[in-house]
């Protein structure tokens, strides 16, 4: 395995680490803004579809990690699926900086500036390595 290749798995691994640390604020963050008493005033349908939602955004990121830590050759390797996994990788991330960064309420994420700031850094790494992943091989 080449120099670069070997680097670009290293790189792969840290992506599975920052998947592995969104998991564990998925699961930190709805004590802390509050999820069940501002769901407590909505129908049980929507708190329902909420929380389901939640449970397989956090599952996605988990299988996201696995998919870093255990596949790293094979997104890395230069084969047209690999590519392609990690630019769909790549693209999930992108769109995950740009709404954290215009969507999410300014007010909200001044207020809670530090993991603003750790959540636009951890996304847009991710976004690099699966883009450098990528383009690894392209011709």
């Amino acid at each position: 395995m080449s120099y670069v290749a070997n680097h670009l798995i290293q790189l792969l691994w840290i992506a599975g680490i920052a998947q592995l640390s969104d998991v564990l604020a998925n699961v930190l963050i709805p004590a802390k803004i509050g999820s069940r008493e501002n769901l407590a005033r909505v129908t049980p349908i929507f708190r329902q579809i909420f929380w389901s939602h939640w449970f397989f955004i956090a599952l996605v990121l988990l299988l996201f990690s696995i998919l870093s830590f255990l596949f790293a050759p094979f997104l890395a390797g230069g084969t047209s699926a690999g590519r392609f996994l990690s630019g769909s990788l790549c693209v999930f991330w992108l769109l995950r900086t740009l709404t954290q960064l215009f969507w999410f309420d300014r007010d909200f994420r001044r207020r809670y500036r530090s993991a603003d700031i750790a959540f636009i850094l951890s996304s847009a790494l991710l976004a690099a390595i699966f883009a450098i992943a990528s383009l690894r091989g392209a011709s």
